[in-house]
């Protein structure tokens, strides 16, 4: 029996990200890797694709490499339910208890 590459995302609004983790997501595309995190940007640049590899991520710092502790948070969510691929988009759902920035 073949082993077949199974992927499973999760979308966010963009507003849960800072403006900080923005400008720097999109100074990464349109393909770009920041120790673990494989970022692109959605078609019209409305938002984000990002791969996350969890193996390298073990002991990966956020704030020492410019990301916000909401991003981490969404990261971990993400993790929890088993979701590799993680959608920033400026459609995607609001969480009432995650943080929202207006930017």
């Amino acid at each position: 029996m073949p082993t077949y590459e199974i992927n499973k995302e999760i979308v966010f609004s963009s507003a849960h990200i800072t403006t900080a983790d923005d400008l720097l997501f999109k100074g990464t595309t349109p393909v770009s890797t920041i120790d673990g995190l494989t970022v692109t940007m959605l078609d019209g640049g409305y938002g984000f694709r990002i791969i996350l590899d969890f193996d390298a991520l073990k002991g990966f710092n956020y704030t020492r490499n410019g990301l916000s502790e909401a991003f981490a948070n969404i990261v971990s969510i993400a993790k929890d339910k088993e979701c590799n691929i993680l959608i920033l988009d400026c459609d995607g759902t609001y969480y009432s208890w995650l943080p929202q920035y207006a930017w």
